[in-house]
């Protein structure tokens, strides 16, 4: 039995495969190490625990699961992600162009793209020559989005039905956090993370429950702030603001850009799905050659 993602149920049926005596691989391995590590125990079940962030594997496996590090999915898809979509806006090659990424559900979209515009609002002062441009795959968030612009000032370009075809094109972008921060980063495109919490619960319990010292997985993989983080419910659109100029050029933004490099090995080439692939027959009993796992930097 191959289980995926999601942990909530995954849970149970990994007691009923073990009664069962069916071998179980799970993929992806929930992210236990952030928020209810308790939940390990169900997980200790499975025959293998496909990871797909490098430093995952030794939290696993200090707490008797079997792990195996396979590499980030996202390689898989980068080079043909774009042709599944609708054809992207022309863009002046001229001007830099900033994305703005609130994220694809409507309760990202409320807390994340006003405070992004308000952001862009300041940073077009500052830089009056920008060009701000909105990708999004979800068409049923597009009414919610054309809300949000008419509210705002600036001017933004409109890109429905388009995401991966864009960030080529960015100079830097304001990200949701998710697999989004990945995908820009896999364009070397600098990111800044933006998450707004809108209620008083939610921002306690981020600040007071989490078991990790960052939300961007790309922090976690770099093992340092390689991406400002702005998550809460009070966040300032003149420190957005200012956090995404400093990439716009410079010293920072070619700090990042060097640091980013060794990264890119583990979420940006293919070969996470052939390696899960081998790891399901070796569940199932059958021999398979190894794949050499994603390099580690």
């Amino acid at each position: 039995m191959v289980l995926v993602d999601y942990p909530g149920l995954n849970r149970h049926l990994l007691r009923l495969a073990a009664r069962a005596g069916v071998p179980v691989v799970d993929y992806i391995a929930p992210q236990l190490w952030a928020w209810a590590p308790w939940r390990v125990r169900d997980f200790r079940r499975a025959d293998r625990l496909l990871t797909i962030l490098p430093f995952e594997g030794d939290w696993y496996r200090a707490r008797g699961a079997r792990p195996e590090y396979v590499g980030h999915p996202l390689g898989d898809g980068l080079r043909t992600a774009a042709a599944a979509e609708a054809a992207p806006p022309a863009l002046d090659p001229d001007r830099q162009w900033v994305g703005i990424l609130p994220g694809s559900r409507q309760r990202e979209v409320r807390e994340n793209l006003p405070l992004m515009l308000e952001a862009a609002a300041e940073l077009s002062r500052r830089r009056p020559g920008l060009g701000f441009v909105l990708p999004h795959l979800r068409q049923e968030r597009w009414a919610q989005i054309e809300a949000a612009l008419r509210a705002s000032p600036v001017d933004v370009v409109r890109a429905p039905g388009c995401f991966h075809a864009v960030l080529p094109e960015l100079r830097a972008a304001w990200v949701a956090s998710g697999t989004a921060l990945l995908e820009v980063a896999a364009h070397r495109v600098p990111p800044v993370l933006v998450y707004r919490v809108g209620s008083r619960l939610a921002d306690w319990m981020r600040r007071h429950a989490l078991a990790v010292p960052a939300v961007g997985s790309l922090n976690l993989m770099a093992g340092a702030p390689l991406v400002p983080e702005h998550v809460g419910r009070r966040l300032d659109p003149a420190g957005l603001a200012a956090d995404l100029e400093a990439r716009l050029d410079g010293p920072v933004r070619l700090a990042f850009l060097q640091a980013l490099e060794p990264l890119l090995p583990r979420f940006a080439q293919p070969g996470a799905a052939a390696r899960a692939a081998r790891a399901v027959e070796a569940a199932a009993g059958r021999a398979a050659p190894a794949i050499a796992t994603p390099g580690n930097g």
